[in-house]
C-alpha cells in the first residue's frame, strides 16, 4: 500500500513552468537501458510506452492529478493522448513528469491512497493486530462527497511489519531562522509559487521597488545615476547551485534588472567564465559528482545571464541576517571562513549589505530531518542526513524502517598512496594503490558527513584516507536502490513465512518459498539488466570525485 498526502506526482506538479529536469531524457528503449529519469524497468522494453509518457503532456497542461479513489479513470484518460502529444522534451517539466508517474502507477495497478496524511509512525511489539511486531501507522484521510467536494477527515490506524519512507524533501525547505532573519524579509524558493501569475507578480513587485546600491559590491554598480549610486530592480539569491541559477534566470526573464547570486563556496567564482570547478578542489582527480557540480544546461543559462551584465556572482560569502530597511530588503553577508565563530568572534568580520527589491530568496536546499513523523525513527548526522545501513538502506535504530529517495546518503572511506596506480576495476582489489572501505554507520553514527582526511606512512610510502559522501539526490541515482530495498523486504517475508525445520538439516525453505525467491531473483535480474540496480557502494565512488572509474552496476 502506498500512502500519498496529495495526489500522485503532486510535488512535480508544484514545479514552476520554467523549472525543468537537469538530467536529460532520451528514449533509449530499443537499445536496452532505461531513460535516465525513468523509474520503471519496463520502460526500457522495446515498444513500451512508458518513456513516451515523459512528453505526453503539452507545456500548458496543468497536471492537476486525480482525486481520491479516481486515479485509474483520470490516468487512463491522460494515456489516451500519449501517441498524439509526443513533444520530445529533452528536459521534462514537473507536470510532464507527474503525468509519467501516474502512467506508471496505473500500468502496474499500484494500490495508492491519495489525500491521506501520515500522522505518526510508532514501532510496536507483537500483538493481535500485528502478531510479528512492526509499525503502527496512524493516518488521516480526506473523504469526498459524490460531487467531489472534500467534506471530512477520517482517522485510521494501519499495521505493517515494514515501512519504506519515500516522503522526499520538497515539503521541508531549509529556510533560515532566528532573530537576525526578520519576518517577511526572506523566503525559500520552494515557497515562491508555481503559476506564471505568481512569478510575474513577484517580478512586478521588484520593478516597482528599485533600490539604491552604491557599495561597489555588484559588478554593475559603476552605472552611477549621479546621486552616488544607481537604482534598479534587484534580487538577491542565497545559494548559487541549480535552484539558484534556475530562480535567477526566471526573474531575469520576467524583467528584473539585476540578480546577485551569493554562495559560501569560493570556486563558484570560476563559473563566471564557464569553469567546471567543484567542491573537491583543483587537485581532485576525475570528474565531479553531478550532485556536486553545476549541470551543463544550468552552466549554459548562467553564462548567458552573466554576459548580459544583469547577473553577478558573489563567492565565499554567507548570509547571517535579512531585514526590511526603508522600503527595501537587505541581506547581511560575511566572509564564509568567519561563519563558524560568528557572532562571538573577538574580531568582527566585515559585513557586506546587499539591497534587494523583493525579499531575499534562499535556494539552500531542504532539511528532511524537520519531518516530525520520521525524525525519531532514524539517526541523523550533523549535516541533517539519515544514517542507514549500506547493504539495504535500513534505519540503524529502527529495524524494518527503510529510506528511499533524494535524501539518501552513504559514506565510504578512500585510501590512496603516492605510488602510481593502474586502472581499478570496481569492486576488486586489482589496484593496490587505491582501495575502498565502506564506513560502518552502525558504529560511527555520530560522524560528520563532511570530508575528513589524514595521512600515514607505511614502509616509506605515504597514504591518505578521505571520507567520501555518496549522494543519491538524482532520480537516476536513487532508483538504483529501489530493487535493493524491495528485495530485502521480500526475502525476509519469505524466510518468515516459508521456512521449516528439517531433521538434521536445520532450517530449510519450503516449495512455495523457493518459487517466490526464484521470482525475486528474476525481478532483481531485470533491474540489473536495465541499469537500475546498485548493490555495492564501491561502484558509486567513481562519480564521487575519486577518479576510479567503475564498470559494474
Amino acid at each position: 500500500l502506498v500512502i500519498e498526502k496529495n495526489t500522485v506526482g503532486s510535488t512535480f506538479d508544484d514545479w514552476h513552468a520554467d523549472t525543468r529536469f537537469i538530467s536529460p531524457s532520451w528514449d533509449c528503449r530499443n537499445w536496452g537501458p532505461a531513460d535516465l529519469n525513468s523509474v520503471d524497468p519496463l520502460d526500457a522494453a522495446a515498444g513500451g510506452a512508458g518513456v513516451t509518457a515523459f512528453c505526453a503532456a503539452p507545456d500548458g497542461d496543468d497536471g492537476s492529478g486525480s482525486s481520491n479513489g479516481d486515479m485509474d479513470r483520470t490516468a487512463k484518460a491522460e494515456l489516451a493522448g500519449i501517441d498524439t502529444f509526443n513533444l520530445g522534451s529533452q528536459h521534462p517539466s514537473g507536470p510532464q513528469y507527474a503525468r509519467y508517474l501516474r502512467h506508471v502507477a496505473t500500468r502496474h495497478r499500484i494500490p495508492i491512497r491519495e489525500h491521506t496524511r501520515v500522522i505518526s509512525i510508532h514501532r510496536v511489539p507483537g500483538s493481535d493486530a500485528c502478531p510479528t511486531g512492526g509499525y503502527e501507522i496512524e493516518i488521516e484521510c480526506i473523504s469526498s462527497s459524490a460531487e467531489g467536494d472534500k467534506c471530512e477527515m477520517k482517522k485510521q490506524t494501519l499495521y505493517s511489519k515494514y515501512v519504506v519512507w519515500c516522503g522526499g524533501e520538497w515539503g521541508y525547505p531549509n529556510a533560515p531562522a532566528g532573530e537576525d532573519f526578520h519576518d517577511g524579509a526572506c523566503v525559500h524558493y520552494a515557497q515562491l509559487g508555481r503559476t506564471e501569475e505568481e512569478w510575474c507578480s513577484l517580478a512586478e513587485k521588484a520593478k516597482s521597488n528599485p533600490v539604491l546600491v552604491g557599495n561597489g559590491n555588484n559588478d554593475d554598480d559603476d552605472d552611477d545615476d549621479g546621486n552616488g549610486g544607481n537604482r534598479k530592480s534587484r534580487a538577491v539569491i542565497i545559494g548559487a547551485y541549480e535552484a539558484g541559477v534556475d530562480t535567477a534566470c526566471a526573474l531575469l526573464k520576467r524583467g528584473v534588472e539585476h540578480v546577485t547570486l551569493v554562495d559560501s563556496e569560493d570556486y563558484i567564482a570560476g563559473w563566471r567564465d564557464g569553469g567546471t570547478k567543484h567542491r573537491l578542489g583543483p587537485g581532485a582527480t576525475g570528474a565531479a559528482d553531478p550532485s556536486e557540480a553545476l549541470s551543463p544546461i544550468s552552466s549554459f543559462r548562467l553564462q548567458h545571464a552573466i554576459r548580459s551584465g544583469r547577473l553577478s556572482l558573489l563567492p565565499s560569502r554567507n548570509c547571517v541576517g535579512a531585514a526590511c530597511r526603508d522600503g527595501a530588503f537587505e541581506a547581511r553577508t560575511i566572509d564564509a571562513s568567519a561563519t563558524a565563530t560568528w557572532p562571538s568572534s573577538a574580531t568582527t568580520p566585515s559585513v557586506i549589505p546587499l539591497a534587494s527589491s523583493i525579499p531575499i530568496i534562499f535556494c539552500t536546499g531542504f532539511a528532511p530531518s524537520k519531518n516530525d513523523v520520521m525524525n525519531s525513527l532514524v539517526k541523523w548526522n550533523e549535516s541533517g542526513s539519515p544514517l542507514v545501513s549500506r547493504d539495504c538502506d535500513e534505519s540503524t535504530i529502527s529495524p524494518g524502517f527503510f529510506i528511499s529517495g533524494p535524501m539518501l546518503r552513504h559514506w565510504a572511506q578512500q585510501e590512496s598512496s603516492n605510488s602510481s596506480s593502474r586502472g581499478m576495476r570496481c569492486g576488486s582489489n586489482e589496484d593496490k594503490g587505491r582501495s575502498y572501505h565502506p564506513v560502518d554507520l552502525t558504529t560511527e553514527e555520530e560522524k560528520s558527513s563532511k570530508d575528513t582526511a589524514h595521512a600515514t606512512t607505511t614502509g616509506g610510502e605515504s597514504t591518505s584516507q578521505r571520507e567520501v559522501e555518496i549522494i543519491f539526490c538524482f532520480i537516476y541515482k536513487f532508483r538504483t536502490r529501489f530493487a535493493l530495498v524491495a528485495g530485502e523486504i521480500l526475502s525476509r517475508l519469505v524466510y518468515d513465512s516459508h521456512t521449516e525445520t528439517a531433521h538434521g538439516d536445520g532450517i530449510r525453505i519450503d516449495r512455495v518459498g523457493n518459487e517466490r525467491l526464484s521470482r525475486l531473483e528474476k525481478m532483481l535480474a531485470l533491474y540489473r539488466e536495465r541499469g537500475m540496480f546498485t548493490s555495492t557502494l564501491d561502484c558509486s565512488l567513481s562519480c564521487a570525485g575519486t577518479g576510479a572509474p567503475g564498470d559494474c552496476i
